[in-house]
Order: C-alpha cells, then structure tokens, then sequence
C-alpha cells in the first residue's frame, strides 16, 4: 500500500479523455496524434484483438506503432 499520493505522479505526463462515438474513435484519435506534441503514446485498449487492429489502423496511417498485448510471449513484450 502506497501511504502519499505524491508518489503516484509522474511529472510531465498528460493524459487526454475524449468521449466519441465507436464511428468516430479513429478519426479523433487521427485528429490528437497529428496536433498534439509528443515524444511517447500509450493508448490502452480493453482487447487484444482491439490492440492488433490498432496498431494496424496507425501503421496504415503512418504512425509509428507497435502493440504490446498478452497474446506476446515475455520476450516478445
């Protein structure tokens, strides 16, 4: 058990929430990735499958991507 709260927060991490419809997830997700300034994303998924199609929607859109799921062996992810 973690006693101070404080210890949870990592500097200069943002985190971003945005509600949408299924329809539309790619294309705000389009939207953040080629407005915002960033160095690393972690987008969390519920699903493997929903990780796999993913990261093959952002390659097609020529983002960088890999996806590290629990389908992978360990030295795999």
């Amino acid at each position: 058990m973690i006693d101070d709260e404080a210890k949870l927060v990592i500097e200069g991490i943002l985190q971003y929430y945005v509600n949408v419809r299924e329809d539309q997830k790619i294309k705000k997700l389009y939207d953040l990735l080629d407005n915002l300034l960033f160095n690393q994303v972690i987008i969390f998924v519920s699903k493997v499958e929903r990780a796999i199609e993913l990261n093959k929607i952002l390659k097609e859109g020529y983002f960088p991507s890999i996806a590290i799921h629990s389908g992978l062996s360990v030295d795999e992810r």
